[in-house]
Order: structure tokens, then C-alpha cells, then sequence
């Protein structure tokens, strides 16, 4: 008996705990694919814009850890220009044009480890890369007004560049010419919001790619060189967040 009653008394319970929460509907203000709010992108809309970004960075007689004297300079130039053409109703493929410039030089820095001591000198970094992203967009839009959404990038990105590299040694300047591509693919979501009637701010955030890279160098119009590399990434890169603006019409 009293197992019995102990039987009925947690079927009741369970059953004051389940029902009520199957009946209940939480509005989060997230629109499902089939909602009859306005889209955040109709059906034929173009949409024009992109992302740019530049950054200087000047370095005198500076330490960190075990690296001291540091002195340099440089910058770094990106700029995406991105085109997008709505298939439906807050679904868009794309095609954008991604290019990268960085300048780096270090003009001395000094590397002591347990007595040990490196010295650099005049080394220099410049390259640039250009590539080309085909991209899809789905935006989820939030609410009914159709003004914020939420959306996620599915891109995959051909890329080819050239740098040089040059670096004071004992026996003189060591010079190295590179060429490198890269094949990528990445998954970017992010929040999007209607400033005006067609301008659009969006924020992204990279979290997932994968990548396959590779170069040939020649050092010194002599001897060459080579690398290649596999990687995968499933995670929050902070690094990664782009700010962009955009004109929908």
C-alpha cells in the first residue's frame, strides 16, 4: 500500500509539472520562419555596402616579458565591399571582394632567455591579399515591425596574395619573396538593424572556419621554400568582429 501511494503521489506531481509548461507559450519576440510579421528583406531587394577598417601603431623602446627594446612600426588596411541579391523573403546570396595590406617594421628588438641573448634588427614585413567570398544569408528578423534581425552567414572565400620579407643578419640582408593562397570556409552570425528606411548597420562575429592554406617562398632569388597548413576553429573569435553599413533597395 504504501508503495502504491507513493506511485500515485509522483504521477500527480509530475503531472502538475508538465501540464501547466505544455500549455504555456512564451513569446521571446523571435518571429518563426512562417510568421506573417514584415521581412527584414524582401523578395528582390538589392543590398550594397561593406566593411573597411585601418590601424597605425607606433613602438618605441618598448619591453614585454622577455623581449626588450622594442621599436616599431606599422599599419594594417582592410576593406570588404559586399553585394547581395534577396532570393525570398530574408534569404540573400552574396558576392563580396575582400582585400588586406599590413606594413610591419621592426627596426630592433632584443631576446634575452637565461643569459642567452637575440638581437633583430631592420626586419620588415609588407604583404597584401585579395580574394573573392561567395556567401549565403538567412535573417531571422525580430518582432513584427521588420526593422531588427538576427542573421547568419554561410561564405566560402578563394584568396591569393604576395609579400615580402627582408631581415638584417650578420652576413646582410636576407631578402624572401612569397606567394600564398588560401581556401576557407566560415560561418559568421550576426545582428542587423534598419538605421533608416534602406540603411542598415550590422555587427558579425566570426565562430566557425575552415581553412586550408599554403605558400611558396624564395629566399634571395636562390634558394625556395614551401608551407601548407589544415586548420578547423569552432569558437568565439573576438578578433573577427566587423562592423558594416548597408544600403537596401
Amino acid at each position: 500500500m504504501m508503495r502504491a501511494a507513493k506511485f500515485i503521489l509522483s504521477a500527480v506531481m509530475l503531472s502538475l509539472c508538465v501540464l501547466p509548461a505544455a500549455g504555456q507559450k512564451h513569446d521571446r519576440g523571435i518571429t518563426s520562419l512562417k510568421a506573417k510579421g514584415e521581412p527584414f528583406v524582401r523578395k528582390g531587394n538589392w543590398t550594397i555596402g561593406g566593411t573597411a577598417a585601418i590601424s597605425t601603431y607606433a613602438v618605441n623602446n618598448y619591453g614585454f616579458t622577455i623581449i626588450n627594446g622594442i621599436n616599431a612600426t606599422g599599419y594594417r588596411l582592410s576593406a570588404k565591399p559586399d553585394f547581395m541579391y534577396a532570393l525570398s523573403d530574408d534569404l540573400a546570396i552574396g558576392l563580396s571582394v575582400d582585400y588586406t595590406r599590413v606594413n610591419f617594421g621592426l627596426a630592433s628588438a632584443g631576446l634575452s632567455v637565461m643569459g642567452t641573448s637575440i638581437d633583430v634588427n631592420d626586419y620588415n614585413v609588407i604583404k597584401h591579399d585579395i580574394g573573392g567570398v561567395i556567401f549565403c544569408r538567412k535573417y531571422l528578423t525580430l518582432g513584427t515591425s521588420g526593422r531588427f534581425a538576427l542573421y547568419i552567414d554561410a561564405g566560402l572565400k578563394l584568396a591569393g596574395g604576395e609579400g615580402k620579407i627582408s631581415d638584417r643578419q650578420l652576413n646582410g640582408i636576407v631578402g624572401t619573396y612569397e606567394k600564398n593562397f588560401k581556401i576557407a570556409l566560415n560561418v559568421n552570425p550576426g545582428v542587423a538593424m534598419y538605421v533608416t528606411d534602406h540603411l542598415v548597420m550590422g555587427i558579425g562575429v566570426g565562430i566557425l572556419g575552415i581553412e586550408c592554406s599554403w605558400a611558396e617562398q624564395v629566399h634571395n632569388q636562390i634558394a625556395t621554400g614551401s608551407r601548407d597548413g589544415f586548420g578547423a576553429a569552432y569558437m568565439l573569435n573576438i578578433l573577427a568582429i566587423s562592423f558594416g553599413a548597408y544600403y537596401s533597395f
